[in-house]
């Protein structure tokens, strides 16, 4: 996408911390559509709509999202989580037709782990005290580690791979891949790793 548009690669997504301590990140809209369709096709929409918006020079945008905000929140965590839930399911099917077995699926789950946040499994759970991984991730972390169940799943695919030994070759590369993304966006901070299992008893 850079190459077509002619812009420098690191020009794609830009990133700003504020004397305050805010960060912000500024990715190109296109790449910015790309990577939300893999995350949820609401979330594509939200982001072409918003974005049509401020062309248009909608003057309430600014303080609707600052109104909104707090409350979205949760609901992104919770609509993540789901989604990331249900998409491993696709995973471990893909796994098993590509004739996986055993260690191969804690294996590319770990690694997606590691990737995102720069923890394995254990450690995630011995910091937050929690059973399933995914109630101490960020909507970041969860987010990423959809797009790279994905990237694995085209991965296997495309190289054809049988048995664990070829799908462990499909997949690194993956992981390093998402790793380079979660260290472009400072995702390896414990800070955003805790429990949070208290919101999925929170009212849909």
């Amino acid at each position: 996408m850079a190459r077509r548009y002619g812009i420098p690669a690191a020009d794609m997504v830009q990133s700003e911390y504020t004397v305050d301590g805010a960060h912000f990140i500024w990715a190109q809209p296109d790449l910015a559509l790309d990577f939300a369709s893999y995350i949820n096709a609401d979330l594509r929409a939200d982001i072409l709509i918003t974005y049509r918006r401020v062309l248009s020079g909608d003057m309430t945008l600014a303080a609707e999202i600052a109104q909104r905000s707090p409350e979205d929140e949760q609901q992104r965590w919770l609509r993540a989580r789901q989604e990331l839930k249900g998409h491993t399911r696709l995973r471990n099917l893909a796994i098993k037709q590509h004739q996986g077995e055993g260690r191969i699926y804690g294996y590319c789950a770990d690694e997606l782990n590691k990737a995102t946040t720069g923890r394995t499994r254990r450690e995630i759970r011995a910091l937050t005290h929690v059973r399933d991984t995914r109630d101490a991730l960020d909507t970041s972390h969860l987010a990423l580690q959809l797009l790279g169940e994905n990237e694995q799943i085209k991965a296997m695919d495309r190289t054809e791979a049988q048995g664990n030994t070829a799908i462990k070759e499909a997949v690194d590369p993956v992981h390093g891949e998402i790793r380079d993304i979660a260290l472009r966006f400072n995702l390896y901070n414990d800070n955003l790793l805790r429990n949070r299992t208290h919101l999925l008893q929170s009212p849909p």
